[in-house]
């Protein structure tokens, strides 16, 4: 990348805590597939601006519902869809909070210029 040029990319996001209720640890091995973690994306970046955006904080909420919940509670699980929504939309993407929740993230990196 040239100096000062920026890049954006989303991933699912390994601090979310449900996130591994739904991963197979050694298929993900197997696969060459990482964990990704806040700390992993900025050693893997270091010689560039980083900024993380979580998103999708309930989503993995989302998730274990449609495990757990029998087929008929259908418009419960809506409903709690909705209100998750709701939610995601007032969490400050900057709370430590808003990191474990996420099921997502939007990292932003832009190159810096070297001395």
């Amino acid at each position: 990348m040239k100096n000062g040029a920026r890049g954006f990319f989303a991933d699912s996001f390994g601090e979310n805590v449900i996130y591994h209720l739904f991963h197979d640890k050694r298929k993900m091995e197997r696969l060459g597939d990482v964990i990704l973690k806040k700390k992993l994306i900025i050693e893997y970046f270091k010689d560039f601006k980083v900024e993380i955006t979580p998103t999708d904080w309930f989503t993995m909420l989302d998730k274990l519902y449609g495990k757990i919940m029998p087929t008929g509670l259908e418009s419960i699980r809506r409903k709690q869809s909705r209100l998750h929504f709701a939610i995601d939309r007032r969490i400050p993407a900057t709370n430590r909070i808003a990191l474990m929740l996420a099921g997502a993230v939007m990292t932003s990196i832009q190159k810096v210029r070297k001395p």
